[in-house]
């Protein structure tokens, strides 16, 4: 009987930590989306820089694309920059209380009750931890949605200035 409930104990611990684990690999994935993010910013400076210089007044249709686009991407960036920020929001993860009542339910039990009530206490706070988890990973998908439209509209832009540039030189 002990032997069970210590087997369901050490797969409760296994998941808890897991989920633990789990929060920090979201957390470090939203690291690498800010850093594409202020890649992408950079290098959108650089462009508006040279958008600045040569469109403006706006004098073709090209010209006119070319700022509509650039506008659009920087809402893009922006909002791209908001919701994987998102993801950094302070929350409350439980942890299994390490104080003096834990001391006395240990003082207080046999072997196969403390096995069993900390089995049920990571189950409990493995639940609620996977709810921040998963509010988060939501937050996360949202944001490399937006991260990918970004670059994807970077792409479009880039192709344009090139177009543009292509055209002045016909000139």
């Amino acid at each position: 009987m002990a032997d069970k409930y210590h087997a369901l104990y050490e797969l409760a611990k296994e998941a808890f930590f897991e989920e633990i684990n789990r929060l920090a690999r979201i957390e470090r994935k939203a690291s690498v989306m800010i850093s594409v993010l202020t890649i992408f910013i950079g290098a959108y400076i650089s462009a508006l820089q040279w958008i600045a210089s040569k469109t403006t007044p706006p004098e073709s249709c090209l010209e006119w694309l070319i700022i509509v686009v650039s506008a659009v991407l920087f809402g893009s960036l922006v909002f791209s920059w908001v919701l994987v920020l998102r993801v950094f929001t302070i929350d409350r993860r439980r942890v299994i209380p390490a104080n003096n009542g834990l001391i006395e339910f240990y003082k207080q039990n046999s072997f196969v009750t403390i096995n069993y009530g900390m089995a049920n206490k990571f189950c409990e706070v493995t639940r609620e931890n996977r709810g921040i988890s998963d509010k988060k990973v939501k937050r996360l998908i949202f944001g490399m949605r937006f991260v990918l439209a970004s670059g994807t509209i970077f792409v479009a832009l880039g192709v344009l200035i090139a177009a543009q540039i292509w055209i002045s030189n016909l000139k």
